[in-house]
């Protein structure tokens, strides 16, 4: 978020809510439940009078959290880990609360006065409160007479949040002075009463009861370090999520396909033409149109491959529109246009553009269109190809109703080098966060990006950039980063981990990230795979890692290898090749998994064949210790793809 000064439109100073950045923060961080409320919103909280009925729905959310916080546990390594995540993490790090809580909930002794420092530390109010927190679940055995005495100095810290967090602390030592220094407050007249009445309400019946503010975050920092420290139903959590992603066919199909059009490695094509043919799902659309676009437009041309319903012609044309790809599919949109009752229609239109009844009578309609989908793809599609007659259309759809179509024509007056659409999206991304209309900012950014690297574009992201703040700022970065620009990371790197997963802003984040891929980047990715329940994020993580060279994601490029159609097997093990070299493919096929029959590894030993050539046949000849290998279905198969290799 930014706002104007009055000096110049470009003159931004940053002015982003604590209270906002915070619950955006915690919100991405900790997964379901947002810290948010904080500062000012605890304090009237706790003012409050104590509620007088049972609230039944409470009291059954609470319950699902008690149930979901036995489900984790910690032990020695939890702490291990956690120690060496903290030596490298700084204050306000994605992660380091979490470590902290791991630290407590490990019942490590020796990190107690790493905890008794963090209390004392000018950091984070969250930060601050992880350790009030953490030193509570050490216990009244963990707990020496001066983290004692601090934990009850800190149920009157003047930070709502560590105050409530010390008193959660507090009862959860099982000391007994400890719950009467609680149980004191609750008596008081302290603003912070009605809390502590619910806290050892709560305690005492945790079932039973409603869990209040200060618990429940307690609950989700629990599961936040449970699943990246301890273990969750007896098994580590990400393990559990890459054995999940590992069964996944159409996840680790997606996965193979963006991966070999990334890498483009020689003889790509030819599978990834097969798959096409063969194949089903709209990934194998749209890394192949991006991968072989002159390809595409041949077979759909000539007819020997068509897509087979409205749905798979709205992906290749719209595939076509974000790639701006229409000078190399004319035959393709054509067609397309022809098509009733599709966004093909008006997207063709706008992309084929002539000074011809026909397409005006049709791209008007579209811009006309009910459907405010349609609406934005006619404004999208004349925009990328500059028709300046829709300008002024442009401009009155800035005001549109529906957000998409909004942000479309904002963006596509930014790509046409309006200063009108200049003006309009610094207006809408100066009001504050939790005051905008929903989306559209995530919107712009998006058709921003689709339209870069276009100069108009990134002559005005480039401008504003420096003056943002937030997912504004990560949104504006990942834009430069991945077409290009020269600008540094740290900015991404810190607030990504804070967007959502399944948002936009997060995947294009991972790309830009993923496009300079420096160390500490690198690094940032890997602490972030894999993710639960972000499928498209899990994706761009899995992809980003592997063109890094990455090892995170090998089990999910292993079992590609091992379970994938022959096309896409044989593209895994070339990305496998391609990112951690063949010593891999051959260690896999010279130990295959108990599950592998024998067509499975003559189908590796086929690939490590075409992609290594007789060389690769040589070396696994000196694997398996033999000179011939007709008996051999790993070598077998790797003469057969060496020679089939030799005749393309």
């Amino acid at each position: 978020m930014f706002h104007h000064s009055t000096s110049s439109m470009f003159a931004i100073k940053s002015s982003r809510p604590l209270r906002a950045y915070l619950g955006a923060y915690l919100g991405a961080f900790l997964g379901a439940f947002v810290w948010g409320c904080f500062a000012t919103a605890e304090t009237a909280t706790a003012a409050a009078p104590a509620p007088q009925t049972v609230d039944s729905v409470a009291v059954e959310e609470s319950a699902d959290f008690v149930a979901r916080d036995a489900r984790v546990s910690f032990d020695k390594r939890s702490a291990d880990f956690a120690r060496l995540d903290l030596e490298e993490l700084s204050p306000g790090d994605y992660g380091r609360s979490t470590a902290i809580v791991a630290l407590g909930a490990s019942g490590s002794v020796r990190g107690r006065s790493y905890l008794l420092d963090e209390t004392a530390l000018d950091h984070l109010s969250y930060e601050r409160a992880a350790a009030a927190y953490a030193l509570g679940e050490l216990g009244e055995r963990g707990l020496d007479g001066a983290s004692m005495d601090r934990l009850i100095a800190l149920a009157d810290d003047p930070d709502p949040l560590v105050r409530t967090a010390a008193l959660v602390g507090l009862v959860r030592t099982g000391s007994q002075a400890a719950r009467q220094t609680v149980a004191r407050i609750a008596g008081s007249a302290d603003e912070t009463a009605p809390e502590a009445r619910q806290i050892l309400a709560h305690h005492a019946d945790p079932r039973g009861s409603e869990a209040p503010k200060s618990y429940r975050r307690l609950y989700e920092l629990r599961w936040g370090a449970g699943r990246t420290y301890g273990v969750v139903d007896g098994k580590v959590w990400g393990a559990t999520l890459m054995k999940e992603l590992a069964q996944n066919k159409i996840f680790l199909e997606a996965v193979t396909l963006q991966l070999t059009r990334e890498l483009d490695f020689p003889g790509a094509k030819d599978h990834m033409l097969e798959i096409l043919l063969e194949g089903e799902g709209t990934p194998r659309i749209v890394e192949s149109i991006q991968l072989m676009p002159l390809e595409v437009e041949m077979l759909i041309d000539s007819g020997v491959w068509v897509p087979q319903d409205l749905k798979e012609w709205r992906w290749v044309v719209v595939t076509v529109l974000n790639n701006e790809l229409h000078s190399v599919f004319p035959r393709t949109l054509l067609k397309s246009m022809a098509l009733e009752n599709s966004p093909t229609r008006w997207i063709a239109a706008g992309l084929l553009y002539r000074e011809d009844k026909q397409f005006k009578e049709i791209l008007d309609e579209g811009f006309r269109h009910p459907d405010p989908n349609y609406r934005a793809y006619s404004l999208y599609a004349a925009a990328a190809v500059e028709l300046e007659d829709y300008l002024e259309r442009m401009k009155q759809m800035c005001d549109d109703p529906d957000p998409w179509v909004k942000a479309s024509a904002i963006g596509a007056l930014i790509r046409m080098g309006s200063q009108i659409g200049a003006e309009k999206a610094i207006d809408l991304l100066a009001i504050p966060y939790e005051d905008r209309p929903p989306q559209v900012a995530s919107f712009l950014f998006e058709i921003l990006e689709r339209f870069a690297p276009d100069q108009n574009v990134m002559r005005f992201v480039e401008t504003i950039a420096p003056n943002l703040d937030g997912a504004d700022r990560a949104a504006a970065d990942s834009l430069l980063l991945i077409h290009g620009a020269l600008i540094g990371s740290d900015a991404l790197r810190h607030e990504l981990p804070l967007i959502s997963p399944i948002m936009p802003e997060a995947h294009r984040g991972v790309r830009g990230l993923a496009r300079i891929s420096h160390g500490d980047d690198v690094k940032l990715l890997a602490r972030m795979f894999p993710r639960e329940s972000a499928y498209k994020m899990n994706a761009e993580l899995a992809v980003a890692l592997a063109r890094a060279g990455h090892r995170a994601p090998e089990p999910l490029l292993q079992a590609a290898v091992w379970t994938l159609p022959l096309n896409q097997s044989v593209l895994a093990a070339g990305c496998v090749r391609a990112t951690y070299g063949e010593a891999t493919l051959l260690d896999w096929v010279t130990d295959p998994p108990p599950t592998a029959t024998e067509s499975d590894i003559m189908r590796l030993g086929y690939a490590i064949g075409e992609w290594g050539g007789l060389p690769a046949v040589q070396d696994l000849q000196r694997r398996l210790g033999t000179t011939s290998g007709a008996e051999l279905p790993a070598l077998r198969g790797a003469i057969l793809g060496a020679l089939g290799a030799r005749t393309r």
